[in-house]
């Protein structure tokens, strides 16, 4: 097996692993923001969106842009798994 192949597989178990983090992650802290927004009586003209970026997505990227996120430590390669984007009114969704 090649170190690219073996990064690969190491990515593969790491996301397979975290994935239900990166969920937790994203609908706690909408439900924080949303929280927030509520009890200050905040009117958003936008949208909050969150995702989780998939697994082909990361390993395309990782490939797109090997500079960028060719990270040493194992343990944050899929740091940017988990995201929020501000949606302007009739803007595309990026969901």
């Amino acid at each position: 097996m090649t170190t690219q192949e073996e990064e690969e597989s190491s990515i593969r178990q790491e996301y397979s692993n975290k994935r239900y983090l990166y969920d937790g992650f994203c609908r706690e802290a909408l439900r924080q923001v949303d929280e927030v927004i509520s009890r200050e009586g905040i009117a958003l003209a936008f949208l909050i969106e969150h995702r989780v970026k998939s697994l082909e997505s990361i390993l395309e990227k990782r490939t797109r842009m090997p500079h960028k996120h060719r990270v040493p430590c194992r343990h944050a390669r899929c740091r940017w798994a988990a995201n929020y984007h501000l949606v302007p009114p009739g803007s595309r969704s990026s969901n």
